[in-house]
């Protein structure tokens, strides 16, 4: 069972996304972008278009960065100092900017003239840091307050990254990952949710929008680009995802009418299995070996908008594939 809780703990270590800029960046952090990002970056189609990413300073957050500065968006990356990891230092496309996503005048501020924000940040993982960026301050208080600033500078397309089984509270593996994580960090993204959802719905307006990703276990594997991904909905699934796979799709997910005001789980296609059988005892073998318990009716589809596509189709159903 110690061997099980090491290994589980690393794992879960390797998914948190740090709001803390002032860390240095990890040798895999400076890494070169991915051969799919590389041939992106070659066809931007998106010129003129800005976003904002707040949390540019962690790993998921700067792999969305390079891929949106690939597509031809002009990126502003945010955080907390306004200091950006190294490798995204001379990226053409991509400007620092201080985005603090505990301070919602910093917030209004960047998100100023934007087409879109991705919200990417989370608690630090860092003790010194804690007092003020903790799950309370970032991944709930944060995510509310980034989409007021959307709300309040009329930006139309609010992006959170959030997390699977987030509503799933007496689910084992949101107890297990909020035991490994600390702060509540999962049921605090939860509520972060509930209030952008409920800034959302109180608009009269129906020209902004707001698009909730909740991703399984993030792993640093290659991407396998949209025909290797799994959409659901309701939290009823768990499963991993390659991160660069996640940063690429909150950006593609920007203009997808089918995605408007959605939420939506995404994990690799082979992965997911039902909440439901996930006990504290499966879900340390799972966090730790991968342990296959795909169980779905999932069928890979063609690109990201066939993807985006089964989300609606989803929610008239009421239940994932």
């Amino acid at each position: 069972v110690a061997e099980l809780l090491h290994l589980a703990s690393t794992a879960v270590a390797e998914n948190s996304v740090q709001h803390s800029s002032q860390q240095p960046a990890t040798r895999s952090q400076q890494s070169a972008v991915s051969s799919q990002q590389a041939a992106a970056i070659m066809m931007p189609t998106k010129p003129n278009k800005t976003i904002l990413i707040i949390g540019a300073g962690g790993p998921t957050g700067a792999l969305a960065a390079m891929y949106a500065a690939s597509k031809g968006y002009v990126v502003k990356a945010g955080s907390r100092s306004g200091s950006i990891p190294e490798r995204l230092v001379g990226v053409d496309g991509i400007v620092p900017v201080a985005a603090d996503a505990t301070d919602l005048a910093s917030l209004r501020a960047a998100s100023q003239g934007c087409d879109a924000v991705i919200f990417a940040a989370s608690q630090s993982r860092n003790a010194k840091h804690r007092a003020s960026s903790n799950a309370q301050t970032v991944d709930r208080d944060g995510a509310r307050k980034a989409a007021e600033a959307c709300i309040a500078e009329r930006v139309p397309r609010f992006m959170l990254i959030s997390s699977a089984v987030a509503s799933k509270p007496n689910s084992g593996m949101h107890r297990f990952l909020n035991f490994m994580e600390g702060n509540q960090v999962i049921t605090m993204k939860f509520h972060g949710e509930v209030a952008v959802r409920k800034l959302y719905a109180d608009l009269e307006e129906s020209d902004l929008s707001y698009t909730i990703v909740r991703p399984g276990g993030l792993t640093d594997k290659a991407p396998l680009g949209p025909a290797q991904l799994q959409l659901g909905i309701n939290d009823e699934l768990a499963g991993y995802v390659s991160r660069e796979d996640v940063a690429a799709l909150v950006v593609e997910a920007i203009d997808s009418d089918d995605l408007r005001n959605s939420t939506f789980e995404v994990f690799n296609y082979g992965t997911a299995a039902r909440v439901t059988t996930f006990g504290i005892p499966l879900t340390l073998l799972w966090m730790t070996t991968g342990y296959p318990l795909a169980s779905t009716s999932w069928k890979p589809v063609d690109g990201w908008s066939e993807l985006f596509g089964t989300v609606p189709v989803m929610r008239d159903a009421g239940t994932s594939f």
